[in-house]
C-alpha cells in the first residue's frame, strides 16, 4: 500500500494518521516501526463500504512495534488465508492494537506446530510481551490454530487484552479457542461477547494457562472444549468474576468452568454461571454430568458467594470438591 510506504519516511510523533482503503488491496506482510518516532496511530478504515487487505504469502499481515499504534475502524477487515505460518496480526512489546467498531480481523489459519514456545500461537492476533490489545466493538472471527492454543486471540507472558465491546467467536485452536492467556498475561473483560469458539481440549471460550482473566461484565456463551467449555484454568491461572454471564457452553466435563490441575483460583463475588436444568436455555452442559456450571478437580482451590444454583458438596458426583449443579 502506497499509504503505508508512505508513512515509513513520514510519520510523525504523537500524530495519528488516517490510512483510507479505498479498494481491497492484496499486500505482503508489514511490519510498523517508525525509527525515532514515538506515539504514533496508524488508523485504517474502508471508504465507500467495507473494504479488505488481504494477506498474500505467508506471515503476519501487520506486526505492530514499539511505539506504534494500529487502529481498525469501520468498514475494514483484515484477510488472512488457510495455510499460513503465523497470526494474522502480531502486537510486539509496546506496541498497541485497538478494534473498533466495524473493524474485522478474519480467515487466518496458523498452521505452525508450536515447537519454539513464545510468538508461536495465535490464528487471529498474537499479543507478545508488553503488548496490548483492545477490542472495542469490532471482530475476531473465523481464525484458527491448528496445533496451538489461541485461535482469536493468544495473549504471551506479559501481554495484556481488554474487552469493552464487540465479539471474538467462531475460532477454533488446541485449548483458548477464544482466547489463550499464558503465565503473567492478562485478560480483562467489561463487555462483548466470547462465543461459538472450538477447543478439543481445555478452555473452548477462554483459557488460563498460568493467565489472569477478570471479568466484570460481557458474555461467554456457546464455546465447546473437551473441558471448560466457557473458561478452562490450568497452572496456576486465576479468574476472578464480579460481573457477566457464563452460559451456554458445552463441554466434556466443567461445562462452564473447569479447573484442569491443582492450584487454579476462582474468585466469585457476582455474575451469574449458570448450571444444567431442565428447561434453562441458558444452561451450560457437560457430557460426563460433571461440573455442569463449574468442575474443580485435584483440589483446585476455589472462593465464591455462592448462590442457589451452585453446590459445593464435596462427595457430590464423586469428586472431592466438585462443586457441581
Amino acid at each position: 500500500m502506497e499509504k503505508l510506504e508512505w508513512l515509513q519516511a513520514n510519520a510523525a510523533s504523537n500524530t495519528e494518521h488516517r490510512v483510507e482503503v479505498t479498494n481491497n488491496e492484496k499486500i505482503e506482510p508489514q511490519t510498523l516501526s517508525y525509527t525515532g518516532k514515538r506515539n504514533v496511530t496508524v488508523r485504517l478504515s474502508g471508504t465507500g463500504g467495507g473494504k479488505s487487505i488481504i494477506l498474500a504469502g505467508n506471515g503476519s499481515l501487520f506486526t505492530i512495534e514499539s511505539g506504534v499504534t494500529l487502529m481498525l475502524d469501520k468498514d475494514i477487515t483484515l484477510q488472512g488465508h488457510g495455510k499460513n505460518d503465523a497470526a494474522l496480526v502480531r502486537v510486539g512489546n509496546r506496541g498497541v492494537l485497538v478494534v473498533n467498531e466495524g473493524g474485522l480481523i478474519t480467515g487466518n489459519t496458523n498452521t505452525i506446530y508450536q515447537r519454539r514456545g513464545i510468538g508461536d500461537g495465535g490464528g487471529g492476533v498474537i499479543v507478545m510481551p508488553n503488548g496490548n490489545l483492545t477490542v472495542a466493538g469490532g471482530e475476531v472471527s473465523g481464525n484458527a490454530c491448528q496445533r496451538c492454543s489461541g485461535g482469536g486471540v493468544a495473549v504471551e507472558s506479559n501481554g495484556n487484552i481488554t474487552m469493552t465491546s464487540g465479539e471474538i467467536s467462531g475460532n477454533t485452536g488446541t485449548s483458548g479457542s477464544g482466547v489463550s492467556v499464558s503465565t503473567g498475561g492478562r485478560f480483562t473483560m467489561s463487555g462483548g461477547k466470547v462465543s461459538g469458539n472450538t477447543a478439543p481440549y481445555n478452555g473452548g471460550g477462554v483459557a488460563l494457562n498460568g493467565g489472569i482473566f477478570t471479568m466484570t461484565g460481557g458474555e461467554i456463551s456457546g464455546n465447546n472444549a473437551g473441558a471448560g467449555g466457557g473458561v478452562g484454568v490450568d497452572d496456576n491461572g486465576i479468574f476472578t468474576m464480579t460481573g457477566g454471564e457464563i452460559s451456554g457452553n458445552n463441554a466434556g466435563k466443567g461445562g462452564g468452568v473447569y479447573f484442569l490441575r491443582s492450584l487454579g483460583n476462582l474468585v466469585k463475588t457476582g455474575g451469574v454461571i449458570y448450571g444444567d436444568t431442565v428447561g434453562d436455555i441458558n444452561s451450560n452442559r457437560a457430557s460426563s454430568s460433571h461440573g455442569h456450571a463449574v468442575l474443580a478437580e485435584h483440589f483446585g482451590r476455589r472462593q465464591t458467594t455462592a448462590g442457589p444454583r451452585n453446590n459445593l458438596d464435596s462427595n457430590k458426583g464423586g469428586v472431592a470438591g466438585g462443586w457441581e449443579d
